[in-house]
């Protein structure tokens, strides 16, 4: 619908009758006036799934105008719509986890410090949020909410929601995946026992112990190989082992 709404300026664009300067002058004026509309709307409207989708398209175009979205987006966590609520934890997943393409000269330390401020703001106003979002059914809004979780950093409040995310059928999966995100080794303790008792859900847990914490997992995975229920798990395990050089062996020692 945004798209549509720009026609007419597109077909004013006519590169027979233009030179590469008035192009150039016509591009930056397009994508001015897409982001102009882009926030119009949320901010008349509410974000909905489509412009959720527009902007998960489109951070490269949108960063620049970021406090402005952030503005308008963040108070339609509180909308009594949860298809509103999880547009705007969708927008806000995307804005934290905003990276540009990694080029000649970039710097991620320095970009995680020269947006530090503004990310504090938008973890500040999720978690305010917190408790409320935990409680909603929507399995939609809870998938936005654990992925955002597994951006932000690595938090003891963000573990224990993440922890309590995995216990709910519709996002357990992607809370245990967003929580290995955070690359902290202490929190293999805790998701071992999903690992370990889980089904289908859990059945991606041993590439992502492996992908986050490197060779430490090893006695977890030869664990799981050993005693997991789910024989999904079993077999996962032993291809991470395998993938690792180590051997695929159920009756190796693990760590207790």
């Amino acid at each position: 619908m945004i798209i549509l709404f720009l026609l007419p300026q597109l077909a004013a664009c006519s590169p027979a009758t233009s030179t590469p300067q008035m192009r150039q002058e016509q591009k930056q004026g397009f994508t001015a006036k897409l982001v102009r509309l882009t926030l119009s709307d949320i901010s008349e409207n509410g974000p909905s799934r489509e412009t959720a989708s527009f902007v998960a398209r489109s951070m490269d175009l949108l960063w620049s105008s970021r406090r402005e979205l952030f503005a308008v987006t963040a108070p339609r966590l509180d909308a009594s719509d949860p298809s509103r609520a999880t547009a705007a934890m969708e927008i806000l997943y995307r804005l934290r986890s905003y990276r540009p393409l990694p080029g000649f000269g970039f710097d991620e330390e320095a970009w995680r410090r020269d947006n530090g401020g503004f990310f504090a703001e938008v973890d500040a106003s999720v978690f305010r949020r917190l408790p409320r979002l935990l409680a909603s059914q929507d399995d939609d809004l809870l998938q936005n909410l654990a992925l955002y979780l597994g951006s932000a950093p690595a938090s003891a409040e963000s573990k224990r929601a993440l922890l309590e995310l995995a216990k709910r059928p519709g996002v357990g999966e992607q809370a245990l995946i967003c929580l290995t995100w955070h690359k902290d080794r202490r929190d293999m303790d805790d998701l071992l026992p999903f690992m370990l008792g889980g089904g289908s859900e859990a059945s991606g847990l041993p590439y992502h112990f492996r992908n986050s914490y490197g060779a430490v997992a090893v006695p977890y995975l030869r664990r799981s190989l050993e005693q997991a229920e789910s024989p999904f798990v079993r077999l996962g395990a032993a291809r991470e082992l395998i993938h690792m050089g180590e051997r695929a062996d159920p009756k190796a020692s693990y760590a207790k």
